[in-house]
């Protein structure tokens, strides 16, 4: 799913409405539509409420998954932030380690944002240097005298920073799918067409009804867009705010 894709949606609904009410106003249509009007209006209120169902599901697992990845954010960040800290308390020794965890992040929040922009097409360009990382403190902990819980400890952390990056990166790659997107969108316009049938001839009701369930569809959907980082600040750059953050002040400490 896409911004371009969510506009477009959006401003299908918004013409749909209008071609809805001129259905309702057209005298074709008024005589026509007299004998299945009993039957059609029910289906205006089943319509509206499978689109309801539907948006509040998609919005649920999109705030949910949302909430996943910036917890799996926060772990990543916390085992980096934690290496930084094990490698200026135990001195010189641990520099390199140091020095891979901010090379690791200069790639997350440089070279792999332009990755996750254009596409995130193939391998992330921060796992070569995890694994760098992951030997940098294997060869600390085999070639170096201290104590073995802090060896133990920052082996931990390496694991799991190469753990939760496989899963933020997984999780970053992801948004709702477009066939959700188009069986709302098609709700939307299927109940709009009923509603101008249903209410033909009732210029007033019908457009009533038309600007209010329009409305209501609108903002509905902006609202999963937000939601999923299709509208609004970036989303790559607000999940990649805490490395941007946690990278200056090692920066600043160097």
């Amino acid at each position: 799913m896409t911004p371009t894709l969510l506009t477009i949606f959006l401003c299908a609904i918004a013409l749909n409405a209008v071609v809805a009410y001129r259905l309702a106003t057209l005298g074709a249509v008024i005589r026509q539509i007299s004998r299945a009007i009993r039957a059609i209006t029910p289906l205006v209120g089943v319509g509206g409420i499978m689109f309801g169902l539907f948006l509040s599901f998609n919005s649920s697992d999109i705030n949910q998954r949302a909430g996943n990845l910036r917890l799996v954010t926060e772990r990543e960040v916390g085992a980096a932030r934690s290496l930084l800290n094990f490698s200026s308390g135990v001195g010189p020794t641990a520099d390199p380690i140091r020095n891979a965890v901010v090379e690791y992040l200069t790639i997350v929040t440089n070279t792999e944002r332009d990755w996750f922009e254009s596409g995130a097409v193939g391998s992330a360009p921060s796992e070569a240097s995890v694994y760098s990382l992951a030997l940098v403190t294997t060869l600390f902990a085999e070639q170096t005298h201290h104590s073995d819980v802090i060896k133990t400890l920052m082996l931990a952390r390496v694991d799991e920073l190469t753990n939760v990056r496989t899963e933020r990166v997984t999780r970053m790659r992801r948004t709702a799918d477009v066939p959700l997107w188009v069986a709302l969108v098609s709700m939307a316009l299927i109940t709009q067409v009923l509603g101008g049938l249903a209410l033909a001839g009732a210029r007033l009701q019908a457009f009533s009804f038309l600007a209010g369930y329009t409305m209501v569809a609108l903002i509905g959907l902006t609202y999963l867009g937000w939601a999923d980082g299709l509208v609004g600040s970036n989303r790559i750059a607000r999940q990649l705010a805490p490395f941007d953050s946690l990278l200056e002040q090692a920066q600043s400490t160097q």
